[in-house]
């Protein structure tokens, strides 16, 4: 096979990116733009490994954040703060997470409400510093979410508002040129947003065939033919009953064509084609860049058809991107390649035994390559018989963080590219094809037009603002202090820059905590004010969550987790028979006004007691008042319990234990409570029965007090000026994921259903490459499946899927 059908001109340029840069031409320029970018802008990716890949209502969430730079794969020396959103299918933020981050890891937990209704939800991660990128390119996943006290078996693939399925084209590089041959990719979506097989005809504008195309690989396939000039070309589709006409994009008189042949292992192929009316014999220059790294650069004198062999070794495994520039420095044609090493971290599994015996005790050996950095990894395991398991369909950390991350749009079965499939190369080339990437705009970075950085690095937590006059005008110079108002002291002081902003960043804590801010004017000692920063979360639409979801059939997850849940319930509730079905949401009943802020999980003012700021007219402390006028709420060993009518043989414990308290729909201690203003309380719901707090969870077994403010944010101004007193949020808490401990002294009666056999977020390996893992099997028999993620400090990520049988 001849290398180029350009018989009579083959050029081979592959020039060393190191001989390149030393040149003052407008390649170095160019490499020169793409390094500052990537100096100023650094991108960060985010991946986040899970416990499964669905849940019901009263589940635990459990994950592994990696979180690392792309231009070097290392875990993230930028951030440590990751955020989480849980979005449900009306635009609501369901739950919204901090987590702090180590060296780019971290590891958190959401525990759903059994309130939690079935749906397709989407979690969305990211850094403060991505906000100030496209948040195409944040972490997304797909949970389908079910409600086991509910007549639900499967959740139906949910339409994302087209009528008609869509076909699209995309012509290698860009464009359909006259006179030159160019490939076409295509793509063919059903209703859902899923790829659908579609074969059809191309045809011109007098009716006559060109050529025909039939896909290969979830909707997606490629055709080849030469456009005329003056010519509109049509593709031709049968569909429901009848025939459908899609237009081609309109064929260019003149340009570039940028084609690459991906198939052979050690080289690529480039070919480009230019059109007679611009060969004028200017320079071009070809970029191929890696996460705004420049891999190769090369100066090509405009020909007709130029052919240029560059050896894969040069390049990392990953997305390359190559774009054509003119002697102008503006682009004219693109193409993206993935290319696979395959030289990911090896990592390996051994159990000790083969078979198993429910509730036996396993032992796991993992294996890195030797002579290789530590690393941090986390590990999975799942019954197959409740959590079925399609590595087809799965975003590992392999897929995500080499293609799912830097491709715009829903990739549909992101695990296929990674498996054994002997096209699956080729399937992955028609992905590049049929994909936007734009991790920056050409004309923006050449024009230095980017937008500007809004958001900053969060290094911890923030604490900012601005100190003014009354009238707003800023104090520049002038020292802010910020001190715990409740629990131990703590100060810190900073002084504000010339537009009267002060910042206090790299906090840490858990939770919430209460502050009190300090400023003076010198001048005018009662003329100053503090106005805090807004926190501004991004805005994320339904449509987003929707994209590519596929039928669930939870059946036997479902039966379990209903079966599962009536076990836990019973426990804690004397064993008698009550189903959640009764606790339902009944929002058009407002008991009380300013319920508008109620974060209430059974709807606004159902509660057992509702006590609104009318009635606290005259409070002078909100202890004071709820000991006084609610039933049964009562200070027992310096925490506030309500004495209700409870198992005291609840194990770990004994009679009643303490409320758990919510401001504005977070979780915050008694303290927090005790230093919460009275005139900024709208309105308090107290929970104290068993049908209202269950939606709670385990975090509702001691009654729920839920305090809604009247501004939604708790910080107030002093009546003296220039102090303020604030609540802030810290990082989220996780607990440790319960692993029974069976021994041969007795039988534990109690079922265990675990579908989450095992999960451990923080396995570190020796310096040998290794780690021992060890847990007990649950009561389901059958497959059990084990996957660990991880990467080490050099900058590899691996993946290893491990089964075993339990009998």
């Amino acid at each position: 096979m001849k290398l180029s059908i350009y018989s009579r001109i083959i050029l081979i340029i592959s020039l060393a990116f190191s001989s390149l840069v030393k040149a003052q031409d407008p390649v170095s320029n160019l490499v020169g733009l793409v390094n500052q970018f990537t100096t100023e802008r650094p991108q960060e990716k985010v991946h986040l490994h899970f416990d499964k890949q669905y849940y019901a209502a009263g589940d635990t969430i459990w994950y592994k954040a990696y979180v690392i730079t792309a231009s070097n794969n290392l875990p993230t020396n930028l951030s440590s703060s990751l955020h989480l959103s849980l979005i449900n299918e009306r635009d609501s933020v369901v739950f919204s997470k901090k987590i702090p981050l180590v060296f780019g890891l971290g590891a958190g937990m959401i525990a759903l409400p059994f309130s939690t209704t079935k749906g397709k939800y989407m979690l969305h991660a990211y850094t403060p510093w991505m906000q100030n990128f496209d948040k195409a390119f944040f972490f997304k996943r797909t949970m389908p979410i079910v409600n086991s006290f509910v007549d639900v078996i499967s959740l139906k693939a949910p339409k994302n508002g087209n009528t008609l399925a869509q076909l699209s084209f995309f012509p290698e590089s860009g464009n359909l040129v006259s006179e030159i041959r160019s490939k076409v990719a295509f793509k063919y979506l059903d209703v859902n947003g899923l790829g659908k097989n579609i074969s059809g005809n191309i045809v011109n504008k007098a009716g006559e065939k060109i050529t025909s195309f039939e896909s290969s690989h979830l909707g997606m396939g490629i055709f080849a033919f030469t456009p005329a000039v003056g010519e509109i070309y049509t593709a031709m589709i049968e569909e429901g009953g009848g025939f459908r006409k899609i237009p081609l994009p309109t064929v260019k008189i003149e340009g570039y064509v940028l084609a690459v042949n991906n198939l052979d292992t050690t080289n690529l192929l480039i070919k480009i084609a230019i059109s007679p009316s611009l060969v004028n014999g200017e320079e071009l220059f070809l970029i191929g860049q890696v996460n705004g790294v420049i891999k190769y650069a090369a100066k090509i004198k405009a020909q007709q058809a130029i052919t240029t062999i560059i050896p894969k070794s040069q390049l990392p495994s990953g997305i390359t991107q190559f774009t054509l520039f003119n002697s102008d420095r503006q682009p004219l044609a693109e193409r993206l390649v993935f290319i696979n090493h395959k030289d990911n971290l090896n990592i390996n599994i051994k159990a000790n035994k083969g078979v198993y015996n429910k509730r036996e005790k396993i032992t796991l050996d993992v294996n890195t390559e030797k002579d290789l950095a530590q690393g941090s990894y986390s590990i999975a395991v799942t019954d197959e018989k409740l959590v079925p398991y399609n590595e087809d369909e799965e975003t590992s950390i392999l897929s995500n963080l080499l293609i799912t991350s830097d491709l715009k749009g829903y990739v549909e079965k992101p695990g296929f590219y990674f498996g054994t499939h002997p096209e699956a190369a080729k399937f992955l080339d028609y992905l590049m094809l049929t994909h936007g990437w734009r991790r920056f705009n050409w004309k923006d970075l050449l024009n230095k037009t980017s937008a500007p950085l809004m958001y900053r690095a969060e290094k911890g937590i923030t604490i900012a603002g601005v100190v003014t006059t009354n009238s707003g005008n800023p104090i520049a110079g002038t020292k802010v202090r910020l001190l715990t108002s409740r629990g131990s002291i703590f100060t810190m002081d900073t002084l504000t820059n010339k537009e009267g902003r002060f910042v206090f960043d790299e906090l840490s804590f858990a939770d919430s905590a209460s502050f009190i801010l300090q400023a003076k004017n010198n001048n005018e000692s009662r003329n100053v004010k503090i106005i805090l920063d807004k926190k501004i979360l991004p805005m994320f639409k339904a449509d987003e969550s929707q994209q590519g979801i596929v039928e669930v059939d939870m059946t036997n997850y479902l039966a379990n987790a209903i079966e599962k849940y009536k076990e836990s319930y019973n426990k804690y509730n004397k064993n008698q028979e009550i189903m959640l079905r009764e606790v339902e949401i009944k929002g058009e009943k407002k008991k009380a006004a300013g319920l508008d802020r109620s974060t209430n999980l059974n709807g606004a003012g159902n509660a057992d007691n509702v006590v609104t700021a009318e009635m606290l007219a005259n409070a002078v402390d909100l202890f004071d008042y709820l000991g006084k006028y609610i039933g049964g709420m009562s200070m027992v060993n310096g925490e506030i319990v309500l004495s209700r009518t409870r198992n005291s043989a609840v194990p770990g414990g004994s009679g009643d234990p303490p409320v758990q308290f919510y401001v504005d729909g977070m979780t915050v201690s008694q303290d927090y409570v005790a230093s919460l203003p009275v005139e900024d309380v709208e309105v308090i719901e107290v929970l104290k029965n068993a049908a209202l707090t269950t939606v709670y969870g385990s975090s509702g077994f001691g009654g729920i007090v839920l305090i809604s403010t009247k501004r939604g944010v708790t910080n107030r101004q002093s009546k003296t000026p220039g102090i303020i007193s604030l609540i802030a949020k810290g990082y989220e808490t996780t607990k440790e994921f319960y692993t029974p401990q069976y021994t041969t002294l007795g039988v534990n009666p109690q079922k265990d259903l675990r579908s989450t056999i095992y999960w451990n977020a923080n396995i570190i390996t020796d310096k040998e490459g290794k780690a021992t893992l060890d847990y007990f099997n649950a009561d389901g028999v059958g497959s059990y499946k084990v996957i660990i993620e991880g990467i080490n400090a050099d900058g590899k990520i691996g993946r290893k899927v491990f089964s075993y049988i339990v009998k």
